[in-house]
């Protein structure tokens, strides 16, 4: 397999990530590539991992890798909640209360979405590969370079989480045997089995 044709497949992958996902886990950690420091960002969950190294830790760079193939998000807006924008006596309280109240839709998104997480293990603990690969070969030369490293780890780790061996998945699609599915299906046939009631698919 060409790693032109490993891309492919990732960027496959991202394109249902957020149709099959009632929600997502990210995190990043710090990547070397050209000599220079970069940042590797993880989105995923229980289905599939995917890794993405850009030169930026912005906001705005991490929305356009999270709606990947098409640019296209939107802010919350801010709640207005009574209780939040009460002023007491105590400067500390003060300044928890408006930070409850600036972020009140992600605080609160649980009471919506009650099979969220409440913590970010699952992105913690599938960066943490990526870590000590980062500290063994010192970043990429290349841009392609860095997008087989990316795309590499991201099956490898999509892999695992379906069950599906990662050398024998490599190994069907040198061959072009083609007995294993195409990840793509067996994430969203997995997803139909594990979707807890009136979950709705993430929109940007």
């Amino acid at each position: 397999m060409h790693p032109v044709d490993c891309c492919k497949h990732l960027d496959r992958h991202r394109k249902i990530r957020r149709e099959i996902s009632g929600y997502l886990h990210c995190d990043d950690t710090p990547a070397r590539h050209q000599g220079k420091a970069a940042v590797c960002a993880h989105i995923g969950n229980e289905l599939f991992a995917s890794f993405s190294t850009t030169d930026s830790k912005s906001r705005l760079n991490f929305l356009q890798l999270l709606c990947q193939p098409q640019e296209q998000y939107r802010w919350c807006e801010e709640a207005s909640d009574s209780l939040c924008l009460t002023k007491t006596a105590y400067p500390d309280l003060n300044a928890a209360l408006a930070l409850l109240h600036a972020k009140a839709d992600q605080f609160l998104a649980v009471l919506d979405y009650p099979h969220l997480p409440l913590h970010n293990n699952l992105s913690e603990n599938d960066i943490r590969e990526y870590a000590r690969l980062r500290k063994i070969s010192a970043g990429t030369r290349s841009d392609l370079g860095r997008r087989c490293r990316d795309t590499f780890i991201s099956l490898k780790k999509t892999c695992r989480k379906l069950g599906v061996s990662f050398r024998a998945y490599l190994h069907d699609r040198l061959t072009a045997d083609n007995r294993i599915p195409p990840l793509t299906d067996l994430m969203r046939a997995q997803a139909k089995q594990n979707s807890p009631p009136h979950t709705k698919p993430l929109t940007c």
